[in-house]
């Protein structure tokens, strides 16, 4: 994921992402959010969840189901060889969802 987009680019990719990308795309929101106040925070993944959510509406339930399947097979492969120490520091969730949001 280029670091060189600027938050709002990032924030209106939120949805639209292949799956096989979104392990980096994680990455890049987790290392912007940790730079941000706890309330800045709070603010970026609101704005992230809600653009993925528009993004997404016109999705059927199916395609949804299967996009969130497939990122969960992305991270779990970018993941499978990483050490746990090294997993933590990327903020990336087995579960597919975005990076902590706290």
């Amino acid at each position: 994921m280029p670091a060189h987009e600027s938050d709002q680019e990032l924030i209106s990719m939120a949805g639209k992402i292949d799956a096989e990308k979104v392990p980096d795309y994680h990455m890049e929101l987790y290392k912007r959010a940790k730079k941000l106040s706890l309330a800045e925070r709070k603010k970026f993944y609101h704005r992230v969840i809600a653009a993925a959510n528009k993004n997404t509406a016109n999705m059927t339930m199916e395609e949804f189901e299967n996009h969130m399947e497939a990122i969960q097979k992305a991270i779990r492969a970018r993941v499978a060889k990483m050490t746990r120490t090294q997993f933590d520091a990327t903020g990336l969730r087995l579960d597919g969802k975005l990076p902590y949001t706290n």
